[in-house]
């Protein structure tokens, strides 16, 4: 069986995007890439835009490019299609829990949960501002990634 993730974030330009190419880096150092399909999508997405600038190049500075993703909308279908569904903050979260069908709630859960405990629970919107900004939500999205990996990894050891 292949393990289906979908980061969600608003436009699917930022986070979404660092989320998913994070991912799939961790997913190839440890092996797991064949098991384990990574995507990304917005609730508000601009649709066929790349990520923005300062992600792909922070991206870059940490040896993944991401330059060829393209931002899509979320779709009521994703919740069938996906076995976890992991958006980067609580507003994101309500608004998935609003639309979800009956029975798929389980699948919802804030990145941030995967992180260490005291992390904070949103990963903060970079969009439209300074450097910085990118760089912290590049952060925690590495923390709360790596929080997903090892809950993947035992997910696929379990017999």
């Amino acid at each position: 069986m292949t393990l289906r993730i979908l980061f969600v974030c608003t436009g699917n330009i930022c986070r979404s995007p660092m989320a998913e190419g994070i991912m799939r880096s961790l997913l190839g150092q440890t092996g797991l890439l064949d098991r384990v399909e990574v995507d990304s999508a917005g609730i508000q997405a601009r649709e066929g835009e790349p990520p923005d600038p300062a992600a792909i190049e922070i991206a870059a500075e940490h040896g993944i490019d991401i330059s060829a993703l393209r931002g899509r909308q979320f779709q009521l279908r994703d919740f069938g299609a996906f076995h976890l569904i992991l958006p980067m903050d609580r507003e994101q979260q309500a608004h998935l829990r609003f639309i979800c069908p009956a029975g798929e709630e389980a699948r919802l859960r804030l990145l941030m949960s995967y992180a260490a405990p005291g992390e904070p629970a949103d990963v903060a919107d970079p969009y439209r501002r300074r450097r910085r900004a990118f760089l912290q939500a590049w952060r925690d999205i590495e923390r709360g990634c790596s929080g997903v990996l090892r809950s993947v990894q035992a997910r696929l050891v379990e017999p």
